[in-house]
């Protein structure tokens, strides 16, 4: 009796077999990084049905939610600038198995790199120098006071009223440092301070700074000891009178800068003050 049941359950399996179907859900992408600002591709689905809602950070989605029945539906991606773009697929209530079970597999992510590719990848074990020193300083007018020296930080330079623009040149001692300030520079009458700022690989920089005096050709003179001295157009510096305003006066037609106080006008020649009584 026992060996009769045996063998008809075995005549029940082959003929009525058990038919078990597995379900499935994933996302996946067309690529694992994308170019700032372009589209890619990702895939929702599986051997399932329902709504997948769908949400993303880093980025635009050509829709927010897909119907799937047990296949895999496209979405189009736009990712965003820099970073990474993270797309979250989570089926939606009621979602099921291919034969109408509930099935819930939890919501599932999908990061993708943002990579620019025009930018050279770094090498984060190399060491970045801390070299902000210059190879050489020149200048197209005139000579430096003191001569370049890579340590000396700080340099005069004298020259005559006609020169309106200096030519900088320099070179650092590190090629991968980096510098400002050279280049074609615009000078005024009087005092002018120019910086050149070297800049190592580390980020840390050095200043050399270039004090250029451009003399003034007087547009006024006045008679003195039997000479002509020559007026210059911008006055002394108020720092030293306190007690006065900087102002201008009128010299044969011409506006000549001044210190003015209620008793005395102050106006600068060359190596010669001119202190007058109003």
């Amino acid at each position: 009796m026992k060996v009769c049941k045996f063998y008809l359950f075995i005549f029940l399996l082959m003929f009525f077999p058990f038919c078990v179907k597995a379900a499935s859900f994933s996302i996946s992408s067309s690529s694992k990084s994308v170019a700032p600002n372009k589209s890619f591709t990702v895939k929702v689905g599986g051997d399932s049905i329902g709504r997948v809602d769908l949400s993303i950070t880093g980025g635009t989605l050509s829709t927010s939610n897909v119907w799937v029945e047990q296949n895999y539906v496209s979405v189009t991606v736009t990712a965003g600038s820099s970073g990474n773009v993270v797309i979250t697929a989570t089926p939606a209530t009621g979602f099921s198995d291919p034969d109408a079970n509930l099935y819930n597999p939890g919501a599932k992510k999908l990061t993708v790199a943002i990579t620019d590719s025009t930018s050279k990848p770094s090498n984060s074990g190399e060491k970045k120098s801390n070299d902000n020193f210059l190879k050489s300083l020149s200048v197209s007018e005139g000579e430096l006071s003191p001569s370049f020296a890579a340590e000396k930080l700080e340099y005069s330079l004298n020259l005559k009223a006609d020169v309106k623009q200096l030519n900088i040149k320099a070179e650092p001692k590190d090629d991968k440092a980096k510098i400002s300030g050279i280049g074609d520079v615009d000078l005024k009458v009087g005092e002018n301070v120019i910086k050149v700022i070297v800049t190592a690989q580390d980020g840390s920089k050095r200043t050399y700074t270039i004090n250029v005096y451009v003399d003034e050709t007087p547009q006024v003179y006045l008679p003195y000891k039997n000479e002509q001295v020559g007026i210059l157009s911008k006055a002394l510096d108020n720092n030293y009178f306190k007690d006065f305003t900087a102002d201008t006066i009128d010299i044969d037609g011409k506006s000549v800068a001044s210190l003015t106080n209620e008793k005395l006008v102050i106006i600068c020649g060359i190596n010669e003050i001119f202190i007058c009584m109003i």
